[in-house]
């Protein structure tokens, strides 16, 4: 078992036989550019909330001192690109990274408000008496195989299942009580990989309004289907206090 992060190196997100999304088709996804020196940047995703508010992996943030971040809002089917400076970022005060990644999440706040359009709009945060689809969407940018060697520029999504927890207890360590897990045993199918953390896992309710259930964490293995995500149901009141703060 390894847990595999998303900016252990410099890729870009990356989605695993994954298909490309229509333009404007996932108006909530950015990809954040992670500046720690003038030469060292890495890639993850990140969910906008509101105009000033996006949510994202805290081990993005975490591993290194982070000097600056940068949203880049990229038009799907279009080299139109929207960027944007972040203010600030707070990290869950109970992150830890032991043998699995624990309270894995940070809110940036961003300088100026983003404006929304046809392309780029913020997602619902779920409720606790939701009813939710099993099938949900992970989306990102980067590799489209397992052994590309080159990112792509365009924006992919894949659909995933979520599993139970006992399923995916059997797969390795992870802990029901913070975490959601996608896939299935089988290796070489859909699934997300380094680059790829913060990114979204969205489902769906009855009336097929869309939530975002899950931020992207950590997987057992790119060549397998399994992913690990944070359950955002658990930490919707802290992820509402910090927009509520900053």
């Amino acid at each position: 078992f390894q847990i595999v992060k998303a900016d252990e190196d410099d890729t870009s997100p990356y989605i695993v036989d994954g298909k490309a999304t229509k333009r404007c088709s996932i108006p909530y996804i950015v990809k954040l550019r992670i500046f720690r020196s003038s030469k060292s940047v890495a890639y993850c995703s990140g969910t906008l909330l509101d105009n000033y508010h996006i949510l994202t992996a805290g081990h993005c943030i975490k591993k290194k001192k982070v000097k600056t971040i940068r949203v880049d809002v990229i038009i799907t089917s279009n080299k139109k690109t929207q960027k944007f400076r972040v203010r600030d970022w707070i990290i869950h005060k109970g992150y830890k990274y032991n043998t699995i990644l624990v309270n894995d999440l940070a809110v940036l706040t961003l300088k100026k408000p983003v404006q929304y359009n046809a392309c780029l709009k913020p997602i619902q945060l779920p409720k606790e008496d939701d009813h939710i689809t099993r099938v949900c969407t992970i989306s990102g940018w980067g590799f489209t195989k397992f052994n590309d060697t080159r990112m792509s520029n365009s924006l992919h999504y894949s659909n995933m299942v979520i599993r139970s927890p006992e399923t995916c207890e059997m797969m390795g360590p992870m802990d029901r009580r913070y975490h959601l897990c996608t896939g299935d045993f089988h290796e070489g199918g859909p699934n997300i990989c380094k680059g790829d953390s913060g990114g979204p896992l969205v489902c769906y309710l009855p009336n097929k309004k869309e939530v975002l259930l899950g931020v992207s964490s950590f997987i057992f293995d790119c060549n397998g289907n399994f992913a690990v995500f944070t359950n955002v149901i658990t930490y919707v009141k802290w992820i509402k206090k910090q927009m509520m703060e900053s």
